[in-house]
């Protein structure tokens, strides 16, 4: 039987003590500030690697002790979040077989479930009693399921349309869960790729999400039971005696079974309420302190969670994938980076979170399609291009790491995210794809979908998301030394990033320069995506002219500018492009 809602799988008091003993502990270096040991004499260019290595080195601080979990990938070490190993490993050992993670089998609403209104009206009843009869039958008509999005609140998702992303929905943690979850119900999951507990995980979070919306839900529903059941009491004539019987019956059931789900979901609420005070109180009890957040019933775990998953997903699909909306690559990267992170920033930093999701979005527009086929394709070898993924990864954060540094946070977790880009193309290369595994999902969906996880460079783009987004809610969650406890963030002015961006921008024009990624130079030649991008590549002078689009926006657009506004701007113009099959860089290219 599904364990109850009042009896989460929370952390127990000692161990959320010790956890946070551990989050807060000074950083102590791993033996080299990047996450992965690389004997730079493996490589076919020693020399060239180690100069990589030097750059990428340059101003990235000690990964923190305990930060990042290490897994062999020959001849290498390679460092994740742990979440992120699980996650990874899982995948690679998945199948043979399907699951559905989600099957619903109703023990707090079994009676919600299997109930059906039989009209209790005697035959050539008056209108009078015709009319109670249709005020018994909306009273039971349960349009909402108030019970059953208790028990199963990811049940919400169905009510996303499909294959749309509304502005307003990529702005929120439930809409950004609906948006992805209404497509995954089309997904068939290999057996064994989620990790234990996760299904009972989600459903926590969800209800604390939602939770006033299903209480207030449940409170209205139990309100019409007992209307109706006071209209079978005085019936006067109207109703069949047994049906009427029968009818007044099931509805105590339903109202006992309802009131029991709603203390239930009051309790789950009231337990995370309590929980998320211990761990602020643990924080400060360390010298450490942060604002208020929103959603005040998640604990850390499922703020991470979320950043996790909600990173990895989206930043799939600012590559293309899941919807075949928008078909602009730039609009596309722009609603899936800036949006979602955004959220994440909020989710685990309230107030000081602002503006960073635009400042991940401004620098991730930026190429690595010479680097992310880890090898594969001829030019510089497999190490080469992790080095380098590495350093794209560091890149992402150009923006992000100064002005969370500016706000008092140690941004060591955003590195040690950010720079896992490399090992995430590295082991969905040389672990989930050939000649290991060919790891796929969402592979075959159909319009108005596309696919989700179906190579290793998606793989790539799930992991370097996933990370991303940890590394960021850690450095958040972490809260600052000696500050207010609730200072907000500096005013906006002071965090425009338009004048940085001019200033990085190289003569190409492209969005922040470069020709690889180390600083300098020119930019490189081809769409700035990854995975093989589904349109043609614009070349230099398209790159100039949108670059020149954003940078003015950032520069001279209010603060609350809304993005699909200037996604517009820069990529809707131009004729709509048609999509055109998808290429993947392959050991044989």
């Amino acid at each position: 039987m599904r364990a109850p809602l009042s009896s989460p799988a929370c952390l127990q008091h000692a161990q959320l003590v010790v956890a946070l003993v551990a989050l807060a502990r000074p950083a102590s270096a791993q033996a080299q500030p990047w996450p992965f040991e690389l004997d730079p004499s493996v490589a076919t260019d020693p020399a060239g690697v180690q100069a990589r290595l030097s750059e990428l080195g340059e101003g990235v601080p000690p990964i923190p002790d305990g930060e990042l979990e290490a897994t062999a990938v020959a001849p290498l070490t390679l460092y994740f979040h742990h979440a992120m190993l699980e996650q990874l490993e899982l995948a690679f050992a998945s199948g043979p077989g399907t699951d559905e993670p989600f099957a619903q089998d109703p023990s707090t609403c079994a009676a919600h479930a299997a109930f059906s209104f039989e009209d209790p009206v005697l035959p050539g009843a008056s209108a009078s009693c015709q009319q109670r009869a249709a005020t018994l039958r909306a009273a039971v008509d349960d349009e909402g399921e108030s019970c059953l999005r208790i028990e199963f609140p990811e049940r919400y998702v169905l009510d996303q349309p499909p294959g749309e992303a509304a502005t307003e929905d990529l702005q929120t943690v439930e809409g950004l869960i609906s948006i992805a979850g209404e497509v995954f119900t089309h997904i068939p999951w290999p057996a064994g790729l989620l990790p234990a507990g996760f299904v009972e995980d989600a459903r926590r979070i969800i209800a604390k999400l939602r939770y006033q919306h299903l209480h207030d839900g449940a409170s209205a529903r139990l309100e019409r039971y007992r209307a109706a059941a006071a209209l079978l009491e005085s019936d006067d004539g109207c109703f069949h005696q047994a049906r009427g019987a029968a009818l007044a019956a099931a509805l105590r059931a339903l109202e006992a079974e309802l009131v029991d789900a709603q203390a239930q979901l009051d309790a789950l609420y009231a337990a995370g309420l309590e929980q998320a005070a211990q761990e602020r109180q643990a924080l400060l009890a360390m010298g450490r302190q942060r604002g208020e957040l929103p959603h005040p019933a998640l604990s850390d775990r499922e703020r991470e969670q979320l950043a996790l998953y909600l990173g990895g997903i989206y930043w799939r699909m600012r590559g293309e994938a899941l919807l075949g909306y928008p078909e602009s690559g730039l609009l596309r990267r722009l609603l899936y980076t800036q949006h979602p992170f955004q959220v994440i920033a909020e989710l685990t930093g309230g107030s000081d979170g602002a503006e960073l999701g635009r400042d991940i979005f401004i620098h991730e527009n930026w190429g690595y399609y010479e680097w992310m086929d880890i090898g594969r394709n001829p030019g510089n070898d497999k190490f080469s291009d992790l080095v380098d993924m590495a350093k794209r990864g560091k890149r992402t954060i150009t923006l992000a790491a100064p002005h969370l540094q500016e706000r008092g946070y140690d941004v060591a977790p955003l590195y040690a995210g950010a720079l896992q880009m490399g090992p995430c193309y590295f082991y969905a290369w040389e672990r989930l794809w050939e000649p290991a595994r060919f790891f796929q999902v969402g592979e075959d969906l159909r319009d108005p979908y596309v696919w989700f996880l179906e190579s290793p460079t998606a793989h790539g783009e799930f992991c370097t998301g996933g990370a991303l987004g940890v590394g960021l809610a850690r450095a958040l969650l972490r809260g600052t030394e000696g500050s207010a406890a609730d200072a907000g963030s500096p005013d906006a002015g002071e965090l425009d990033a338009g004048v940085e961006v001019e200033r990085d921008a190289g003569a190409g024009g492209a969005l922040d320069g470069g020709s690889g990624p180390g600083e300098g130079g020119s930019p490189p030649t081809g769409d700035d995506v990854d995975g093989g991008h589904d349109e043609p590549r614009a070349g230099l002078a398209d790159q100039e002219r949108e670059g020149r689009a954003l940078r003015c926006a950032c520069q001279g657009g209010p603060r609350g500018l809304p993005w699909l506004s200037l996604g517009l701007l820069v990529v809707v113009v131009p004729a709509a492009r048609r999509r055109a099959p998808r290429q993947h860089a392959r050991p044989d290219a």
